[in-house]
Parts: structure tokens; sequence; C-alpha cells
């Protein structure tokens, strides 16, 4: 990972059918650890569309992990399916994405053609949060501290 470039990604999201899950907000962290990106999305179903399970599945998400509202603060208009575009932009010469154990990173990595690695492959340890911010630079410093991350 060392002479590699890459970003770190936390993606917090919000199941909504069987096939789907609404990228809610995501983290983005330069290898270096000095470029970031925090955005939050509007899920592309509304809340009161949402048949009985997936909204219990919500509310429970909402209180016990992630305690995001369903919708973002009212000047957010990116749609979840706008966040491969974030990523992509965020540093186009990236080809490689960190994640911590998540299926809707690694998909998203899939998506944009990027490699991707489970950062608990390496030893990472699970930290107390679903902040993506908090996460991210929390997995960061470990990743830092193993010496998989050369500081710039």
């Amino acid at each position: 990972m060392r002479n590699e470039n890459f970003i770190i990604v936390d993606i917090e999201a919000i199941k909504t059918s069987d096939e789907h899950s609404c990228v809610r907000k995501m983290y983005i962290l330069s290898k270096d650890g000095m470029k970031d990106l925090e955005v939050e999305f509007v899920p592309c179903i509304w809340l009161s569309e949402l048949s009985w399970k997936y909204k219990q599945s919500f509310f429970y998400c909402q209180h016990h992990i992630h305690k995001l509202n369903y919708y973002p603060p009212q000047h957010v208009t990116l749609k979840c399916k706008d966040a491969p575009n974030i990523v992509r932009n965020f540093d186009r010469n990236v080809k490689l994405m960190l994640y911590k154990g998540g299926d809707h990173e690694k998909k998203l990595a899939r998506i944009i053609g990027m490699d991707s690695i489970n950062i608990e492959d390496v030893g990472i340890q699970k930290v107390n949060s679903h902040d993506p911010k908090e996460e991210v630079n929390l997995y960061f410093n470990q990743l830092l501290h193993l010496g998989c991350i050369l500081k710039l």
C-alpha cells in the first residue's frame, strides 16, 4: 500500500429494497490524510414509499447505529446515484479504495472500476463509531501506526 495512490472510504447506507441500498452519507480521505470530502445524499426513494420492513430497518439503524435522519439537510441535492462520480472526481489518479468491512464500499469500487482492499485484512480494529468521518480518520491513524501508510 505504501507506494500506491489510494483513498479510504466509509459509507452509511439505507436499505430501501432487496436489490438496493441508498448511500446516505460518505466520507473520503486521501492517502496523505490532507484531502478529504464528507458528502450527504438524498435517498432515491421517499421514506413514505418504503415498505414496512425497510422502514423498520431504517428506524432501528437510526436509533441504534448511524443516528442519521432519513433526509439530509435541505441544502443537499445530491442523489445516491451520484456517489460513483463523487468518488471518481475526488482524485482521478486513485486506483485503490480502502474500506473496513463494508459491502457498500466494495460494490462502489467495483462500479467505478477501482481495486479495493478490506483493511480488516491488515489487522485494523473496529472503532466504536458510525460517523464516517470519525471512523475513517481513526482507521487512517491505525494504518499509520501499523506502518501501512507512509505519512508524506
